[in-house]
């Protein structure tokens, strides 16, 4: 049975060896927000950011306010759109109020390639996708950005790829070395991804690794929030088997055999496999 928990580490990828980072962990920008400014403010802030666009090429979309430090005060974070770029590029800009209540630009990304860290002690640090090579066959990598107490500048640019942290992952897993492939798998799921199979391919190793450590919860999370069932067109077969045939594994180990029959039989709706049939069988026998 555990030999099936092998199934997605198949494959070696990358070949040149490169500096490990671990990359800090990201943060929900929704976990960030800040109540210390009224609607009113909010109004009167994002009113003085859209008469400094220039309404011709940008549009002005959401202003949040956000708590990125270490003092009670609110950042502000102005997402819009530029009209010229085709695509419409989102931006985001990062302001920080001074003591005059004066808005302080300390950063600005693309919304789509930009996500909060952990603080280095002070600021929330970001990490930012960005690509070298040619747009046909680009390389994707990530930068860290630090506060360096007038904006956010690169801290890290580490030159190692999602394949190479799969590589490494893979011969910690092999070598039983689980924590230290946890984290090499986290920072293979945290890479930019040519689609959404290859993302939950990450996931799955990850998750496999976590079952290892008997970090349950944790793997249960990051496989009920890797995919959609209502969007599995968009999906590898193979991974949404191996995606629900995880959480059987999960539920199973707590226990849990009504859920743990429910993904088995999702895991062979879509790829059945005689080891998978045999589980169905396995686990109906104890409910029975």
């Amino acid at each position: 049975m555990l030999l099936l928990l092998f199934v997605l580490l198949n494959s070696v990828y990358g070949q040149s060896e490169g500096e490990t980072y671990f990359f800090p962990k990201p943060i929900k920008l929704e976990s960030l927000k800040c109540n210390h400014l009224t609607k009113f403010e909010l109004d009167s802030f994002q009113n003085v950011l859209i008469r400094k666009l220039d309404t011709q090429y940008a549009g002005s979309l959401e202003l949040i306010a956000v708590n990125i430090d270490n003092d009670p005060k609110c950042e502000l974070i102005h997402f819009y759109y530029d009209r010229v770029a085709s695509p419409n590029y989102h931006l985001a800009d990062i302001y920080e109020l001074n003591e005059k209540r004066e808005l302080i630009l300390i950063g600005s990304f693309l919304k789509e390639n930009f996500t909060f860290a952990e603080s280095d002690g002070n600021y929330l640090q970001i990490l930012s996708e960005y690509f070298k090579g040619q747009k046909t066959n680009p390389i994707y990598l990530l930068k860290v950005f630090r506060f360096n107490g007038n904006e956010y500048e690169v801290y890290k640019e580490p030159q190692i790829t999602r394949n190479e942290y799969t590589k490494y992952g893979l011969q910690a897993y092999k070598e039983k070395n689980y924590g230290l492939a946890k984290k090499y798998f986290q920072n293979a799921v945290l890479m930019p991804h040519h689609n959404e199979s290859d993302k939950l391919h990450d996931i799955n190793n990850l998750a496999i690794t976590l079952i290892k450590l008997h970090e349950y919860e944790e793997a249960k999370l990051q496989l009920l929030e890797s995919f959609d069932e209502e969007r599995e067109d968009y999906y590898d077969k193979n991974e949404l088997a191996a995606t629900c045939y995880n959480l059987g594994l999960i539920f199973e180990k707590q226990k849990d055999y009504k859920e743990a029959l429910k993904y088995f039989n999702k895991a062979n709706k879509y790829k059945p496999t005689d080891s998978r049939k045999k589980k169905v069988i396995e686990i109906e026998s104890k409910i029975k």
